[in-house]
């Protein structure tokens, strides 16, 4: 496929700067102008409320938690996961991070989240709400997008006891390792995004991608831009966080085949021809990994970065999640 140019890192932007609904969707958009959504509410560790959705099977063989990317939401992957759940028996959870969707609707903070513990401490919850749903026998993989599919390699090191007796594996998808060539932020920007986070780590600022480099087709493209729940605001810590866990995962000093729990199954997925993250952090990353066992990699032919649900890809990606969740 034909690779086009380079962009920023890891967003899901929901419309171009010339589109004037776009600069203030959280003030434009109200708690009253967006219908209420078919999932419940958890609340996290610190008493903070998580919008959940749940993709039940009938007699699940096994159960996927997803994580999203930064300033998108977890419905946008109900077509995958209703295919998931109804066809292979797979239940699906997952839940609208902090600063994302409908917990950031309800708490008034987009894009913020909150530190990176809070992350952590998240994803700690949502795997105990699964466990209550399918009991401890359960098959469970840890999966997540971009941001997402960062935040889970961070969690399985981090929190690797918990990874290690509650987890049968993970899935990141065009995880935020790294931006593509040509976007890698300036080091002055960088910088300066480190001095001003010490005093205002809650300030909201607005990050640009082009729409077209997250997927080609272009009737998804254009959904993206439609979606009142995605946005393009990121707070300078979680900015920050982004940029310090992608360099933690990607320096071999700090992160080798020792720093995950050795059963846990890994299997990554880029589209070869994505402009948001870099598909060659992935596979430095996946190399490094390769001699604890148990790490697969599938690079997509002509895909961009959200391969999962192009028309010309989303089929073939699926069934590897199917294959690598149900084959033993």
């Amino acid at each position: 496929g034909k690779c086009c140019q380079n962009q920023m890192f890891s967003c899901c932007h929901p419309r171009k700067k010339n589109d004037r609904r776009s600069r203030s969707v959280h003030v434009m958009t109200s708690k009253n102008e967006i219908a209420p959504g078919p999932g419940r509410w958890i609340s996290a560790s610190d008493g903070k409320e998580l919008y959940w959705r749940e993709w039940k099977a009938e007699n699940p063989v096994a159960a996927l938690l997803w994580l999203h990317g930064l300033g998108d939401h977890i419905s946008r992957s109900d077509g995958a996961f209703t295919f998931l759940s109804k066809t292979h028996r797979i239940s699906c959870y997952g839940f609208d991070q902090r600063g994302c969707g409908r917990t950031a609707m309800r708490s008034g903070k987009f894009g913020h989240s909150e530190g990176h513990e809070a992350v952590m401490n998240d994803i700690t919850r949502a795997i105990e709400e699964v466990r209550k749903d399918v009991g401890s026998d359960m098959k469970l993989f840890l999966g997540g997008y971009s941001l997402g599919g960062m935040r889970l390699l961070s969690f399985a090191k981090e929190r690797k006891s918990i990874a290690e007796k509650q987890l049968r594996g993970l899935i990141s998808h065009a995880p935020s390792l790294k931006a593509s060539p040509g976007s890698v932020p300036h080091p002055i920007s960088v910088l300066a995004l480190r001095g001003v986070n010490y005093f205002l780590p809650s300030l909201i600022i607005s990050h640009s991608i082009n729409l077209d480099l997250i997927s080609r087709d272009k009737d998804y493209v254009q959904d993206l831009r439609n979606d009142p729940l995605c946005h393009p605001y990121v707070s300078l810590e979680a900015g920050r966080d982004a940029i310090d866990s992608g360099a933690e995962l990607m320096n071999p000093s700090l992160t080798g085949p020792e720093s995950f729990p050795k059963g846990l199954k890994m299997l990554f997925v880029h589209g070869e021809c994505d402009k948001v993250t870099d598909p060659n952090a992935t596979r430095d990353l996946v190399n490094r990994l390769k001699e604890r066992g148990n790490v697969e990699l599938m690079i997509v032919d002509g895909a961009f970065h959200c391969c999962q649900n192009e028309k010309a890809s989303r089929d073939e990606v699926r069934q590897r999640w199917v294959d690598f969740m149900t084959n033993e």
